[in-house]
């Protein structure tokens, strides 16, 4: 390596070192209590049957648990290439920090004063974690650089698994609050006005947990490296032309991409599952809390071991993981017909996506290297985004035709098993991103 590479290697594994501690302890927390607070409202086994109770048709409740995360995507699509001239990335995550927190506070509010003929409750309660999630999917990208520029590549694994224990644990005791407010026969408090008010109160639930992790996230120490990119593009069109040249001059990435939409697939039968237990077992809407809480223990267990095999192994062990449980818990899913059978589902699904969420953020990051990190998580998260709306749209069709639930645990089993097969031919990329530390401007070491 030549001495100036090495020089300059040095310098940032002390940058990182000087601040590793508090920022890793402050990651961890700030993630858990965020999602801690969304299991409030859990996209996918809450959000669905709120939609259903308003009057909402299939197609709002497929698109129930990926509203947020579409916010999330989309405007990184047209961003990106700006946030990659930001020399320095808190500031600006902080700030749009504040109003992603803002429509659960302004829904709450309105849910506590709401009629049961209020037409516009149905669109809002749609449009709040949209909205929440087009505020932070300004600033994720430059999150997720944050992130990488504090925690070094051989730790964030365990990071990430850290942060999603939190929130699974944070989860279980959210599911208890479901359970109480939704209870009394699923009727919120009694009637249907109450219902209006219990929803209200997780929507002030999934505000607290927002505003705890934002307190937390101010707490972080961002390291005294520039995170400007000498070659970012200054027009889109000149930026999307860089993603395509990523696709041409990458093969990893054309197979990569195509495993990361089919894994979408999982959001066909995601927001039926609970709506199947409740109509199963004829059961309240209080059950959902119970069923929540299954899903995050399970999830604390399949985050806790992505974390040993996420650092150990890379991320492509632990999504493989990931992708064969899909498989399984959609297979099983119809032909269940007990609430044991169904909280052991839900207990594995809680695995399964702790997987896929610690495998995702890590072997995400492991795919590409600094120079074009920004442009990398942009386009893995347009994969993404086109999976969750094709799963979404099969879902909507599917029901239109059939209501019929194990043709849509069939197409999600065999969605989930094509991204397997994919993945399992794409070579472990964590060795190709540590040379790039050894060669230059990569990831850094463990310090």
């Amino acid at each position: 390596m030549p001495l100036f590479a090495a020089e300059a290697l040095d310098h940032e594994q002390r940058e990182v070192r000087r601040h590793f501690r508090r920022n890793f302890v402050a990651h961890s927390l700030e993630g858990g209590l965020f999602m801690g607070g969304v299991a409030f409202l859990h996209p996918q086994t809450v959000a669905p049957r709120m939609i259903e109770r308003l009057g909402g048709p299939d197609w709002m409740i497929a698109a129930a648990p990926i509203l947020q995360l579409v916010g999330f995507y989309v405007p990184s699509l047209f961003l990106t290439h700006r946030l990659e001239r930001l020399a320095f990335l808190k500031p600006f995550v902080m700030g749009l920090g504040v109003l992603q927190r803002l429509p659960y506070l302004l829904m709450g509010i309105a849910l506590l004063y709401a009629r049961e003929t209020d037409r516009w409750v149905l669109p809002c309660v749609m449009l709040t974690p949209l909205l929440s999630g087009l505020a932070g999917g300004v600033s994720i990208t430059a999150w997720r650089e944050y992130v990488a520029k504090s925690i070094p590549a051989p730790r964030r694994a365990s990071l990430w698994a850290c942060r999603f224990v939190l929130g699974g644990l944070l989860g279980v005791a959210a599911g208890q609050g479901v359970q109480l407010v939704l209870g009394s026969g699923g009727q919120g408090f009694g009637g249907q006005g109450s219902a209006l008010s219990a929803y209200g109160v997780l929507h002030f639930g999934v505000l607290g947990g927002m505003l705890a992790s934002y307190f937390v996230l101010a707490a972080t120490r961002e390291p005294n490296l520039p995170s400007t990119r000498a070659g970012a593009e200054k027009s889109w069109w000149g930026y999307a032309r860089s993603m395509r040249r990523i696709i041409e001059n990458d093969g990893r990435m054309a197979p990569y991409l195509a495993s990361r939409a089919l894994f979408s697939g999982l959001y066909v039968v995601l927001p039926f599952l609970g709506l199947r237990a409740l109509d199963v077992l004829h059961c309240s809407d209080g059950y959902l809390g119970r069923l929540l809480m299954c899903q995050m223990l399970g999830s604390v267990v399949g985050n806790l071991t992505a974390g040993v095999v996420g650092d150990r192994s890379g991320g492509r062990a632990v999504m493989l993981l990931s992708q064969a449980s899909s498989v399984v818990v959609a297979a099983a899913a119809p032909a269940l017909h007990s609430a044991l059978g169904f909280e052991l589902l839900f207990l594995a699904l809680g695995w399964a996506i702790g997987l896929g969420n610690v495998g995702v953020a890590t072997l995400d990051l492991e795919m590409s290297g600094f120079a074009q990190r920004m442009s990398y998580q942009t386009l893995i998260g347009l994969s993404h985004l086109l999976g969750m709306v094709g799963a979404v749209t099969i879902a909507t069709l599917v029901r239109q035709l059939t209501p019929d639930f194990s043709v849509l645990a069939c197409i999600a089993a065999a969605l989930n098993f094509g991204s397997f097969a994919l993945l399992a031919r794409l070579a472990e990329p964590r060795r190709a991103s540590l040379l790039l530390a050894e060669t230059g401007r990569g990831d850094i070491s463990a310090p």
